[in-house]
């Protein structure tokens, strides 16, 4: 008896539990009004249609919901449609022009809400935009000078065609004369038509002498755009493309388009105001200019570009989607073989560097300084900053946030400089950072001439600071007037005065400029691992067993420096004097913020040591221990701090 009441009574609980979610899910529903919606798409759902859902569910109605998938097919969307009993569905939810434009033929007693990723002007959409219309919805209008900034950070874009279709009064998305005095890029039409053979439009773009081409909305769905697209990229110059989610571009190299999850947002704003009894009429149409953007990595490697850090953090979706996610949270794995590849590149040259030093005479050392210092590393500066636009207010926030790490850092080694136990020439060398023969390679490898420029301004910078209060730290050789012999700083000035002006109108004269250009870059490139060899040719001669006396300096220097550089970008951004936020609208200040943060964590330098003693060698134990220890620590700690950079400041 009692082991049959025992059962009864689990049998009586086990129910209870299962009944208990529905029970609930009968209750949050309970008293909503119910409204039934048929999801008319041509190409599966998107980011768009799960926003659209999210913020319905959201609303006061509980919302059943019906497929209608057509895969691509138009042919499908129109047996779909002839299919469907419309007076079943408060409302009909349309994707993308083909089956919006094939709901508006067949449906009038209900409303059409829709989001279209990039709408023609010649479509029957937007002839349905009178107060008669039974439409209404959300599409993009994503501005292609947006990606212009991206494209300049990936090749050096002096020129930029953009391919027409279509008459320039039937293209509202691009201004020519506007985009070329807002960009400062010169900006060429290129006319075109589908009746026209690839090589011949692939001879017009070459007799133009582009750059880049841009392919504007509406122009990727073209006959020939793809085969152009194929033939541009077999010849070296990339394509940009204004397109959508569901449209895919195998040989374009950046894309842009119309950010899904605010499309769908706003289409769901529209769908509610039906919902409570709006007319379509009554409701206005949404646009939406926030871009996303997508570079291609596979065209990328065909094309031998390597990308910026900062660029492929800019692309956090759509084709980036497909490269999984590194184990190390939100950091992809794109963004992790980029680090790799140049921490791998740092070590070997600088591996090579000790190497030498072992086996050679320190005056050769010497030599290699000099060598840089006068040749190689001005044509450097030059390039970087040549083509490169100069921001008077970029580099004042540079400037105070330099000021700022490096103040803070010679508080921290003044107030150890006390204690008995600390070697005091640990300490002083802790302040000094390489920020010309490290921060410079590393800068070009992980953010282009952009990453290259910014580094420039913090390496002068910092090279002021040593010898405006270079005595401070017991180097009493070290005066202001010595800042304004170093060659880079006047090349630094030439280059910022020449980038200013106009370039030659002639053609002659816009070929020697080019000529002379590419020839200093070449040299400048030179300086690339001639940096990376003079920062190992000293390790290679100091002792390793001084490396215990320079763990104060050296926790100091490649720890708490960094600490204090995320410190200063996270206390400028929350005064708003630097603008937080998206990455796309503001490319150039996550870049100087990356590029701080960087420089902060570069090792000891040698070279900032000896500034002003001609021929000093690092005597005390205490320097050769910090200036080792940041050596090998930097292998590890650089690559957490680079770790760091794409989390949380190119986010």
């Amino acid at each position: 008896m009692n082991s049959s009441y025992w059962l009864m009574l689990r049998v009586v609980l086990l129910l209870a539990a299962c009944l208990t979610p529905l029970r609930a899910e009968a209750k949050q529903g309970e008293g909503k009004p119910v409204r039934s919606v048929a999801m008319i798409l041509f190409k599966g759902e998107s980011g768009a249609e799960k926003s659209f859902r999210e913020t319905l569910a959201r609303s006061e109605f509980d919302i059943h919901y019906a497929n209608y998938d057509a895969a691509g097919s138009v042919a499908r969307v129109s047996k779909n449609l002839e299919n469907l009993d419309a007076s079943k569905y408060d409302l009909i939810y349309t994707s993308g022009t083909p089956a919006t434009e094939a709901a508006l033929q067949l449906i009038k007693e209900r409303p059409v809400v829709f989001t279209i990723d990039v709408p023609r002007s010649d479509s029957s959409v937007q002839i349905n935009r009178g107060s008669s219309r039974n439409a209404t919805g959300a599409f993009g209008a994503v501005s292609p000078e947006t990606g212009f900034g991206p494209l300049s950070r990936i090749i050096r874009l002096r020129k930029l065609g953009v391919i027409n279709y279509r008459p320039a009064a039937a293209r509202p998305d691009l201004d020519l004369e506007k985009a070329q005095k807002r960009s400062g890029i010169r900006v060429t039409d290129l006319p075109v038509s589908e009746s026209d053979s690839v090589p011949a439009v692939l001879k017009r773009v070459a007799d133009a002498r582009v750059d880049s081409v841009l392919f504007p909305s509406g122009t990727v769905t073209a006959t020939n755009a793809e085969a152009i697209m194929a033939g541009l990229a077999k010849r070296g110059i990339p394509s940009i493309v204004v397109t959508g989610e569901s449209v895919t571009c195998k040989h374009a190299l950046l894309s842009l388009m119309p950010d899904s999850a605010e499309l769908g947002m706003r289409a769901a704003q529209n769908a509610l105001a039906l919902l409570r009894g709006s007319r379509p009429g009554q409701v206005p149409w949404q646009s939406v200019s926030t871009a996303v953007m997508a570079v291609d990595l596979r065209v990328a490697d065909r094309m031998g570009i390597n990308l910026p850090l900062q660029v492929v953090a800019l692309c956090q979706g759509q084709k980036l989607a497909e490269q999984p996610a590194s184990p190390l949270g939100s950091v992809s794995k794109s963004e992790l073989l980029i680090m790799l590849r140049a921490l791998a590149c740092m070590v070997l040259i600088a591996t090579v560097g000790v190497v030498i030093g072992r086996w050679d005479d320190w005056l050769h050392q010497q030599a290699l300084i000099k060598l840089n210092d006068c040749i190689f590393l001005p044509c450097l500066v030059f390039f970087a900053l040549h083509r490169h636009p100069f921001d008077l207010g970029e580099f004042v926030q540079m400037g105070v946030a330099v000021t700022a790490v490096v103040t803070s850092l010679g508080l921290i080694v003044l107030s150890m400089n006390g204690l008995k136990s600390l070697p005091r020439e640990s300490l002083i060398a802790a302040v000094s950072m390489t920020s010309g023969t490290v921060l410079l390679p590393l800068a070009y490898l992980l953010f282009g001439d952009e990453g290259v420029a910014k580094a420039v301004y913090f390496h002068l910078l910092v090279l002021f600071l040593y010898h405006a209060f270079g005595s401070f730290t017991g180097n009493t050789h070290l005066a202001l007037r010595q800042f304004f012999k170093i060659p880079s700083l006047y090349v630094a000035l030439l280059a910022i005065a020449l980038g200013a002006t106009p370039q030659p109108a002639t053609g002659g004269l816009q070929e020697f400029a080019r000529l002379s250009e590419k020839g200093v870059e070449m040299t400048g490139m030179g300086a690339i691992p001639l940096l990376l060899l003079s920062f190992g040719y000293p390790l290679g001669q100091l002792r390793f067993s001084t490396i215990r006396l320079g763990l104060a300096g050296g926790w100091l220097r490649i720890v708490v420096s960094p600490a204090l550089a995320l410190a200063v970008v996270l206390l400028l951004r929350g005064s708003g004097w630097i603008p937080g936020g998206d990455l796309l609208p503001n490319p150039g200040f996550r870049t100087s913020e990356a590029i701080l943060v960087l420089g902060a964590a570069m090792p000891t330098s040698h070279y900032a040591l000896r500034l002003g003693i001609p021929g000093r060698y690092p005597r005390e134990d205490g320097e050769s221990g910090t200036i080792l220890l940041t050596a090998v620590g930097a292998v590890f700690t650089v690559g957490a701090v680079l770790m760091l950079i794409a989390a949380f400041v190119l986010r």
